[in-house]
């Protein structure tokens, strides 16, 4: 029976498949429709009847239906949660991008969220928080602008700048109302005609939300002034920043380089220590592009990533213990103690979040975004330059050749008296480059514990379970072998064997030195199974008595298939099971 094989291969798809689906399900669900067929083919030992292919058709078409069933969206049974349907939450991750704090915890297996097609990598970025609320920065909630769109393009700033990148964005896990692009986004193709877009600040906004598998292309500018143009930006005009505090008041601070005296640090209540530090990196600098790259290099070089810092002790706030006693954190720490300390000096800055370039996939050409390449940095604005990014978290980088953390960062050319020409660098780890994406779409973070897909703990059980299929599987296929290999007389002793090794995986035993006929007539009384006939046939094959032709051989292999099924029949149905378990009787 080729029932167990179809099981087996069935259940390695199906656990791979909930696992990580396959890219194409239907090509997937197809061939192994077409090992099934081999598989039932080689079992029927390719003679057909009416009912045999009735019956060959029947499995195959139910293991097509089954095997598409597990690879799409909507398992029909997700090992992950042991739900009959997979829920909903399981299928997408909403993309949420507040400031929050405390420990990063990702899924065990990456999942991709989006997948862009450029010339270049750039990091993508979602929205934009430029006002301090006394914890985090955050929107500060303008009016959405509802932008228009013409031919299926919508146009957002007509002449602001010239594209100088075009992204297609492809959305593979992530559900979300924000629309991701780099730099300064230009003109947007692909939208549905049923979304409609707006800009709520420097945010862009779909509604309804864009859903898995949503794409469209976004002609955007990646501006990159250089450090000259920085340096001789002139000073921000006359204005202040307003950075809240955590009783809900406002310190107000005069914009930088406007002659008006900064507020004291003790104005700032539980964040003075952060004033104080913002203060000694601005003191003796020229220029607000040498106050930025300061303070950006000093975080880069005095701190510590971690995606898991320790909790702060009492009442202070996250900042606060970032900067003066766990000096540990990840991009959320840095970015925001960034922004916060250029805002208290004055300079226009606010938080960006997003995604960063993520990895290449040379197979696809295409660079993959997953879960854990969430990031902030920060975005300074400069006079006539417009926002550009920084970014002071170690190990990441700026698509701006004036940031320290750019790999073309360089002051050779430039003469800043009161900045040092040599600053060092914490370097830029490449991203890996991915062969294979780390998991396909539309799976959600995983459970903790022994039932995570990527704990080795699984193989505990799968181990077992392969192992007990594969003795039956081994049997199987040494009783195939043994029935159509060799001349007519060792097929006839080979099915006296194969006897022999079923007598024994049911516990069957004979005294040593019995003949054949004797150990038939001790299966006949004690099991009531005949087998005198086939012994015979077995029997005269081995000494000779005759010579066998073909049609002997096929006939002592059904005499045999009789008596097995009789063998079957006097242990019951778990005997049997634990005789088909039983591997004894393949080395014997």
């Amino acid at each position: 029976s080729p029932v167990l094989p179809a099981i087996l291969v069935l259940g390695i798809a199906a656990y791979r498949w909930t696992v990580a689906p396959p890219e194409y399900p239907s090509a997937a669900g197809l061939a192994t429709a077409a090992v099934l067929i081999a598989v039932m083919i080689r079992g029927q030992g390719l003679r057909t009847t009416p009912r045999r292919v009735v019956g060959l058709a029947t499995v195959c078409a139910l293991g097509t239906v089954g095997s598409l069933a597990i690879a799409t969206d909507q398992p029909v049974l997700d090992w992950r949660t042991w739900d009959v349907v997979a829920r909903a939450p399981a299928q997408r991750q909403i993309v949420s991008l507040q400031q929050r704090y405390g420990q990063l915890r990702y899924p065990d297996r990456p999942i991709v969220m989006f997948r862009v097609q450029a010339a270049r990598a750039v990091e993508i970025r979602g929205a934009v928080f430029p006002r301090f609320d006394g914890a985090a920065f955050n929107d500060d909630s303008p009016p959405p602008e509802v932008v228009a769109s013409a031919n299926g393009t919508a146009i957002l700033t007509p002449g602001a700048s010239t594209p100088n990148l075009t992204q297609r964005i492809t959305q593979v896990s992530a559900q979300t109302n924000l629309l991701f692009a780099s730099g300064r986004p230009q003109e947007i193709e692909g939208l549905p005609s049923d979304r409609s877009l707006s800009r709520i600040g420097e945010s862009l906004q779909v509604a309804p939300d864009l859903s898995r598998g949503a794409s469209y292309t976004v002609r955007t500018s990646v501006p990159d002034p250089g450090v000259a143009a920085l340096v001789a930006a002139p000073a921000p005009a006359v204005g202040e920043v307003a950075i809240g505090l955590p009783d809900g008041s406002a310190v107000r601070v005069p914009n930088w380089g406007t002659g008006r005296t900064p507020p004291s640090p003790e104005v700032f209540g539980v964040y003075a220590p952060v004033s104080e530090i913002a203060r000694e990196l601005a003191k003796g600098r020229a220029t607000q592009y040498e106050v930025v790259v300061a303070t950006e290099n000093y975080l880069r070089q005095s701190y510590s990533y971690s995606e898991t810092p320790p909790t702060p002790v009492g009442d202070t706030p996250p900042i606060v213990d970032f900067l003066t006693q766990s000096r540990t954190g990840f991009c959320q720490h840095f970015a925001n103690s960034m922004a916060l300390m250029l805002q208290m000096n004055g300079i226009p800055a606010r938080v960006a979040v997003g995604f960063t370039r993520g990895s290449y996939d040379a197979n696809r050409g295409d660079f993959v975004v997953v879960d854990r390449d969430a990031h902030s940095w920060v975005e300074v604005e400069f006079t006539g330059q417009g926002w550009l990014p920084f970014d002071p978290t170690p190990g990441r980088s700026a698509a701006n050749s004036a940031s320290v953390s750019s790999r073309n960062f360089s002051l050779a050319e430039i003469r800043l008296p009161n900045l040092s020409r040599r600053l060092p660098q914490i370097p830029v780890k490449p991203a890996p480059v991915v062969r294979h994406p780390p998991q396909q779409p539309g799976r959600g973070p995983t459970p903790s514990g022994s039932d995570r897909p990527g704990d080795p703990r699984w193989l505990l059980l799968v181990v077992p379970i392969v192992g007990a299929l594969g003795v039956p599987i081994a049997k199987r296929v040494r009783r195939s072998r043994r029935r159509r290999s060799g001349s007519p007389r060792d097929r006839i002793l080979s099915a006296g064997l194969e006897l022999g090794g079923w007598m024994r995986d049911i516990g069957f035993t004979t005294p040593d030195g019995h003949s054949a006929s004797k150990r038939a007539a001790r299966l006949r009384d004690i099991r009531g199974v005949d087998a005198a006939e086939f012994v015979a046939r077995v029997d005269a094959a081995r000494f000779g008595r005759f010579s066998p032709t073909g049609p002997d051989a096929e006939s002592a292999w059904r005499e045999l298939d009789r008596v097995r099924t009789d063998l079957r029949h006097s242990v019951g149905r778990a005997g049997w099971l634990r005789a088909l378990l039983r591997p004894g009787s393949l080395w014997a």
